[in-house]
Parts: C-alpha cells; sequence; structure tokens
C-alpha cells in the first residue's frame, strides 16, 4: 500500500514531465527567486525541481493556515524529568512517530502531568519530528487525549476541511523534506527546525475529494500495519506459552 499511496500522491500532485535535477546548479529566473522564496543559505536544486514539478492549479498553502493550532513539547524546567516505560500518561517522543503511526512506548506520571503548559493530543491530531528525526511523523489514533510529547515533536491539529491522511502522506513525503531542509540547521549533528519556522511551511493542497482518496489509502496502511503487529505479538505469546508449559 505504501508504493500505491506514493504514487498516487506523486500523479495527483507533479507533472511526469519534468524530474528531480540532482545538479550543483540550476538557472532560475528573477519571478522564481521571489515565488520560490529562494536565498544563498537555503538554496537547493532539488528544492527548486519540486517547485517546478508542481501541477499548475496547485495551492500551496502554510501549515499554520491549515491547522487549528500547532504546539511543541514542553521545554526547560517544565519538561518532564521522568520518563517511564510504565505509567499513567503517553509520553511520545520524535522516534515513536513514523510511517503514518504514532506508538506509546514511554510514559510519565499524572503528578508531572499535571505540572506540563502544552498537553492533550487529540484523535486524529499529528505527532511530527522536528528535531533528530526531523521529516517523519504519524497520525494519534488513540481515544484517550490524556498524552504529550517531547520538544523534538509538534502536535499539529488539522482544520476540518483537511483529512489527517492526506496530510501526513505529504509531510512526509520527498517533497515536503526538501522544504524542511532548506531551513535544517546543516552545522548540528541532529537536523533541526524551530516550530515558528516549521509553521511558516507551505503544503500543496488539493480539494476535499482528492484529498479523502489519498486519506482512505493512508488509514488501509495503518490499520494493516497494526493488524500485522497484533499478529506478531499474539504468535510470540503463543511461543511463551509454548516454553513455559502453559
Amino acid at each position: 500500500l505504501k508504493k500505491e499511496v506514493l504514487d498516487r500522491l506523486n500523479t495527483l500532485l507533479f507533472n511526469p514531465n519534468i524530474k528531480i535535477d540532482n545538479n550543483k546548479f540550476l538557472y532560475l529566473d528573477c519571478k522564481e527567486i521571489i515565488d520560490y522564496k529562494i536565498g544563498a543559505t537555503i538554496y537547493r536544486p532539488k528544492y527548486v525541481s519540486n517547485r517546478r514539478g508542481l501541477k499548475q492549479g496547485i495551492k500551496l498553502l502554510k501549515l499554520k493556515d491549515i491547522s487549528r493550532k500547532i504546539y511543541d513539547g514542553n521545554h526547560g524546567s517544565v519538561h518532564p524529568k521522568n520518563i517511564l516505560d510504565e505509567g499513567d500518561i503517553p509520553f511520545i517522543r520524535a522516534q515513536d512517530a513514523h510511517d503514518g503511526l504514532v506508538e506509546i512506548n514511554k510514559y510519565i506520571s499524572n503528578e508531572e502531568y499535571r505540572l506540563l503548559k502544552h498537553k492533550t493530543i487529540n484523535y486524529g491530531d499529528i505527532v511530527y519530528g522536528i528535531k533528530g528525526s526531523v521529516g517523519k511523523g504519524g497520525i494519534y489514533l488513540y481515544e484517550n487525549s490524556d498524552a504529550t510529547v517531547n520538544p523534538a515533536c509538534v502536535v499539529i491539529s488539522p482544520k476540518k476541511l483537511v483529512n489527517s491522511g492526506y496530510l501526513i502522506e505529504v509531510l512526509e513525503s520527498d517533497y515536503f523534506n526538501n522544504e524542511i531542509y532548506r531551513f535544517a540547521e546543516s552545522d548540528s549533528t541532529r537536523p533541526q527546525i524551530s516550530r515558528t519556522e516549521f509553521e511558516e511551511l507551505e503544503v500543496p493542497m488539493v480539494s476535499e475529494e482528492e484529498q479523502k482518496a489519498i486519506g482512505d489509502l493512508v488509514f488501509r496502511r495503518i490499520k494493516a500495519i497494526n493488524q500485522s503487529k497484533q499478529l506478531i505479538q499474539e504468535a510470540k505469546q503463543d511461543v511463551e506459552d509454548l516454553i513455559e508449559g502453559n
């Protein structure tokens, strides 16, 4: 399903006659420099090729304009001190959100949770890495909204007319990763982009019907992955029961 979704997204957004240019230099006209917001510190041939490849009529909207809210994890003194393998409140890190999935592997206590400023993640929100595991994310598909993220993540609450499945597929695409790496710090061993820079990035948007077509495929893929994980876990448990003689 991953290839099917990607092929469908590329067909929807990009002109097939324009290929990604991996050369070190490209010729740009003045309009492109202005429209693509090109500067000496953020020039990348792949970025220019991506922008040139978008089909005419595709709208580019800033993330902050298609989201009800975007926030990152708690910083400084309010950051949780004790991260637990088991506990009360899910604590999601950048590495826990990938391939459209959000996994819950760590927790914090109710006491620490009550001290946090940024908390609650609603069903359908997107968790996305902006530090370290940059460019990967997933959809939060848990009913319990009492959860939080570390400072390496942002939580995106899409507006009503924005499909979470479509949006996460775009955010994990090569196109959007090229957008991010215009700003990600190149002199750091851990690439990162600030929340305020992230909010300004532009996303190609299509009709609600086209978003839904992509989103439905994404949710089918997520369901299939979760079912596979459940079967593997059940098989492991069966083996352990056999070993223990149960």
